[in-house]
């Protein structure tokens, strides 16, 4: 019931009006009775699928700094399954969470916090990491997304500023260009860290690993809604490369049910990974569509491809901020042969194809997005110590 909801709000104007108007109004009125405890920070990530992402780095570097200073709370979609965070937790969406929101200082996210409505109260400092870069423009039927009283909004390149700025409304004046902190330790990536997620994840050291990692397609009814239909032949993908290849799927949060992929031998559901940088580290090459994991892998050098039979009716249903067939490195490919032509290629002679130049004409940042996002939290005095009241040093 909750997910068909959820759609309606996301997917009817109608609904999505009057759940903005009326659940913003109830909830600024509710904040008049409820004290800001500026040293209680409320955390989510991934709409509150995951203890993970950048809101999760963000958490640890925090907690490693000011220890018991800060009162710490993570919102989660199921917080009974979330054994990972011992902390205290709220479920997402609930009355109590929003309750927590009103009464939070700070705000970390990577999605949002208000939910699509508007309730912020003055003096909330609001820290929106964003999960992702990619080639997908904004959803022509969303109008609940409104960063514009962001404190701190992160992008990794000057080419996604003015997106941002004209369908998230944030302000230029917030954004820091800065990357995003879950993906600070994948530039120290080497060899010894690919042994290490592969034994941490139970994999084989000698097999070549190939990654799939699809992006969330709008259903067309709610009837079809987190179902997949990106199909490929797992077995004959991995009997091409040869030398007992696997293929680790990785779904995104929001798709629960797999059409036509039945795991084996050959191919491994990791979908319960939470800290994806093991399997970008653990693997040998990523096949993708639309995600933004494509700029996130590229930062191991490692090679990727673009495998989108739907390429030509997603591109009408959804705008797109570049031409894929022109911009990706090898173009798309639409069909299982193609696919399996790419890949055997890029896994017999990856350095014939470099790409570097694509990768840097979207992406501009360095390894220290967490640093950067502290030491801006600490010049506007957002984390302050207990004893003397003043900004941190």
């Amino acid at each position: 019931m909750k997910r068909k909801i959820e759609y309606l709000i996301k997917n009817n104007r109608f609904f999505q009006f009057c759940y903005r108007v009326f659940g913003s109004f109830f909830f600024r009125f509710l904040g008049l009775f409820i004290r800001q405890d500026k040293r209680l920070i409320l955390f989510s990530s991934m709409s509150g699928d995951l203890f993970g992402g950048s809101p999760r780095v963000l958490y640890e570097a925090i907690k490693s700094k000011y220890g018991d200073e800060y009162s710490y709370i993570w919102a989660f979609r199921n917080p009974s399954k979330m054994d990972e965070y011992v902390g205290r937790k709220v479920k997402i969406d609930s009355f109590s969470y929003f309750k927590y929101a009103l009464k939070a200082g700070i705000w970390i996210t990577d999605v949002n916090i208000e939910r699509g409505l508007n309730f912020m109260k003055k003096g909330t400092y609001y820290v929106n990491t964003w999960h992702g870069s990619g080639p997908k423009g904004a959803e022509k039927k969303r109008k609940d997304y409104n960063l514009s009283k962001v404190s701190i909004f992160t992008i990794d390149g000057v080419f996604w500023e003015d997106f941002f700025i004209k369908n998230y409304r944030v302000p230029r004046d917030k954004i820091l260009l800065c990357g995003r902190p879950r993906e600070d330790e994948l530039y120290f990536y080497d060899d010894s860290a690919k042994q290490h997620a592969r034994k941490v994840l139970g994999l084989p050291e000698s097999s070549t690993i190939v990654l799939f990692m699809p992006t969330f397609r709008e259903a067309t009814s709610f009837a079809s809604f987190g179902a997949l239909s990106l199909f490929f032949d797992a077995d004959s993908l991995c009997n091409t490369i040869g030398g007992n290849a696997l293929v680790l799927y990785h779904g995104h949060h929001f798709v629960h049910r797999i059409a036509g992929f039945e795991f084996g031998d050959h191919l491994l559901d990791e979908t319960t990974v939470s800290n994806v940088n093991l399997l970008y580290e653990a693997s040998d090459l990523l096949i993708t569509d639309y995600s933004s994991c494509m700029f996130d892998y590229m930062i191991v050098h490692k090679p990727f491809v673009c495998y989108a039979p739907d390429y030509d009716s997603f591109a009408r249903s959804r705008p797109m901020l570049f031409d894929m067939e022109k911009e990706v490195p090898g173009g798309v490919q639409r069909d299982e042969a193609s696919l399996r032509a790419r890949v055997k290629t890029l896994i017999a002679h990856p350095e014939n194809e470099s790409f570097d130049d694509f990768w840097r004409r979207f992406i501009s940042r360095g390894p220290n997005a967490t640093d950067v996002i502290i030491s801006k939290m600490i010049s506007d005095g957002a984390l302050i110590t207990q004893e003397k009241g003043k900004v941190a040093i």
